[in-house]
């Protein structure tokens, strides 16, 4: 049936119900406490009685007005404390800042902005709480070289594209690279760009002075601030334009660029 408005959760609704047991008294114990007699509906040999004339009750004491022996049949209906329980529909998202659960989590999705805690758990689809890993990528570049002279940065070969989930996500990038520089007198510099953004901010992220080759390695974590594609590009160039510097070991077995990209949940 269709709705206007939010979704209702399925519910199921109890009253209570509690049995007498006559002893041949008057006065009997309620399992609830209630604050009058008309909290509750009472029924005699399945006569239902009026309150306040053919009993009396309060907190948890019932009081007829006639004993109840033991071929009575008596009981007590909680009218006044309806027992329910809420079951959150299982085709919707579960979106929570805490949660603690005694049994089983079970679901397909859930986003938690807060502490989550429970003795067991099952998500077939996502759930994503702060800090979380929401999806990794990778790319790598293997036997491929560039090679610059140049003082402003150039982009090299290695590069990689992500769609965040989230405009509020952040991004971990990861660069892994081997380079040389041709002379001990010079440098080679090393920046990353988003799409056409400078992520260096006009300084660089690893520098390396050696006329062989060696591993970088550098991470950063970047704001992109949207849900559309993009793409992160390593950059290098030379800091005093004399020597070049190069990207890749492109001889025989050669080696092997790689730039993992994740995006973290916040």
């Amino acid at each position: 049936m269709s709705v206007i408005g939010n979704k209702p959760v399925s519910n199921f609704q109890r009253i209570a119900k509690q049995t007498i047991t006559g002893t041949g008294a008057t006065a009997y114990s309620l399992d609830r406490s209630i604050s009058s007699a008309a909290d509750l509906a009472v029924f005699v040999n399945n006569v239902r009685q009026e309150p306040d004339v053919a009993y009396t009750a309060s907190t948890t004491t019932i009081t007829f007005s006639e004993a109840i022996n033991n071929t009575d049949t008596a009981y007590v209906l909680y009218i006044g404390q309806s027992v329910g329980t809420v079951g959150h529909p299982a085709d919707q998202p579960l979106t929570a800042s805490t949660g603690t659960f005694s049994g089983a989590l079970s679901g397909t999705t859930g986003t938690f902005s807060g502490a989550v805690s429970g003795t067991t758990g099952t998500f077939t689809g996502g759930i994503t709480a702060p800090g979380s890993v929401i999806q990794v990528v990778q790319n790598t570049e293997k036997a491929s070289q560039t090679s610059t002279n140049s003082t402003s940065f150039v982009d090299a070969n290695l590069n990689c594209s992500i769609t965040p989930s989230s405009t509020s996500s952040k991004i971990l990038v990861h660069v892994t690279f081997q380079q040389r520089t041709t002379s001990s007198g010079d440098y080679g510099l090393f920046g990353l760009k988003r799409d056409s953004t400078d992520l260096e901010g006009g300084s660089h992220f690893g520098t390396q002075q050696n006329d062989d080759w060696e591993t970088v390695s550098f991470q950063y974590l970047d704001s992109p601030s949207t849900s559309s594609s993009v793409t992160y590009t390593l950059r290098y160039r030379s800091y005093a334009g004399s020597n070049y510097v190069y990207i890749g070991w492109a001889s025989s077995p050669g080696s092997v660029q790689v730039m993992t990209l994740m995006e973290i949940a916040q």
